[in-house]
């Protein structure tokens, strides 16, 4: 049937004004949520970006590394993310951006152990304070990775302590 609702029921029906508003409800939430959809996936391009490059930089040879380069690498790649909008408070970003953010200590480190005056003894001390014992510093083979998986920033001040002393020697 279709004869007007009851008296009872005109509340849950819709008039010319609710109408209009639950109209304009709906633009806002499919924009709302045309927003996030496009955000996330500029997020999500961006994850593949930096997992592509982190993974060239992690694959590359100890010996070639250039800190400088990697380091323009990490400024690119956290520079275009604190250009996407609208996925900050999203916990898909906020592990993404707590990843990224070990990447400068870890260049430092890179950078140290580097160093010319950074000897055996000082990579012996190292590995010793990781508690990575049997690290072999001495392959010729050794790439970015296996400094990374170091996880020297756990040890950071240690790991400073040994920076230092391998300066002043």
């Amino acid at each position: 049937s279709t004869s007007a609702p009851s008296s009872s029921n005109s509340r849950i029906w819709p008039t010319a004004s609710t109408k209009n508003t639950l109209s304009w409800g709906c633009k806002a939430l499919h924009e709302k949520m045309s927003i996030n959809y496009k955000s996330m996936r500029e997020l999500w391009e961006h994850i593949k970006l930096t997992l592509t490059k982190f993974n060239e930089i992690y694959n590359l040879p100890f010996n070639e590394a250039n800190t400088e380069s990697i380091e323009d690498t990490y400024r690119y790649l956290n520079k275009k993310f604190s250009l996407i909008k609208n996925v900050k408070d999203f916990p898909v970003s906020k592990t993404f951006k707590t990843i990224l953010n070990t990447w400068p200590g870890f260049i430092q480190n890179l950078n140290n152990i580097k160093e010319k005056y950074f000897n055996p003894r000082h990579w012996d001390m190292l590995v010793k304070e990781v508690q990575k014992p049997d690290f072999d510093f001495k392959n010729a083979k050794m790439s970015v990775r296996e400094v990374w998986d170091l996880k020297m920033e756990k040890y950071q001040e240690a790991v400073d302590d040994i920076f230092e002393r391998s300066k002043q020697e």
